[in-house]
């Protein structure tokens, strides 16, 4: 079952047998859906009913200010899941906008099918919520580490910490980051001529190199 295998990869059902992966799909009630490019999956303030698990492709949630201006708060690729910490927290409306940025397909689980066990208690949806709760953790974690970004003084300081950490992530001094040019300046909630300007002047005073997304930390 190709489905199966796309569910395995995700953190949700890490140590849970096969045959409890089936059990859970039909219990979930999920559903399969395919999303295009650019389409927008859930509206700010829409109703929200479902976790949403990436199978394939790359989905991003935004917010969107009275003026219309974006700013990025998250990424999912496969096996990523959206909305665990709403279901947690009894929220009935989601927060943000969710919006596929290319062509993908996503597994839908009634939130309420995921948070309450059934009668019988079954070990395996103990397991499955163990492991929504080290995910809501992990999560945790990569906010603190955007928070550290966009909170240094200056728009040098916020890219230098961001592409540090990346450089991190990969160990390596080369790397690829998820965004093109107003992503990044929408991610780190900077002006983008102010982030271009300091790229440009950051290469010349040799502190980096870039082409498109592929940077290098000298």
């Amino acid at each position: 079952m190709e489905i199966l295998k796309k569910m395995k990869k995700s953190k949700i059902f890490e140590n849970i047998e096969d045959s409890d992966i089936k059990a859970l799909h039909f219990c979930f009630k999920t559903r399969v859906l395919e999303v295009e490019k650019g389409e927008i999956i859930l509206n700010e303030n829409s109703p929200f009913e479902n976790i949403i698990l990436v199978l394939d492709g790359h989905l991003r949630t935004t917010l969107s200010d009275y003026y219309g201006n974006n700013s990025i708060i998250a990424d999912y690729y496969s096996g990523d899941a959206i909305g665990i910490e709403e279901a947690f927290s009894g929220l009935n409306t989601t927060k943000y906008n969710l919006i596929a940025v290319e062509n993908s397909q996503v597994l839908t689980m009634n939130k309420l099918r995921v948070l309450y066990p059934c009668e019988n208690m079954c070990q395996r949806h103990t397991r499955l919520q163990n492991n929504l709760v080290k995910i809501i953790s992990q999560k945790n974690i990569e906010l603190m580490e955007k928070f550290n970004h966009i909170t240094k003084h200056s728009t040098k300081d916020k890219v230098l910490s961001y592409l540090q950490s990346v450089s991190k992530k990969y160990n390596s001094k080369y790397f690829d980051i998820p965004f093109n040019r107003q992503e990044l300046a929408d991610y780190l909630s900077v002006d983008r001529s102010a982030l271009s300007f300091e790229l440009s002047k950051m290469r010349k005073e040799g502190i980096l190199d870039f082409n498109k997304n592929h940077f290098h930390i000298k």
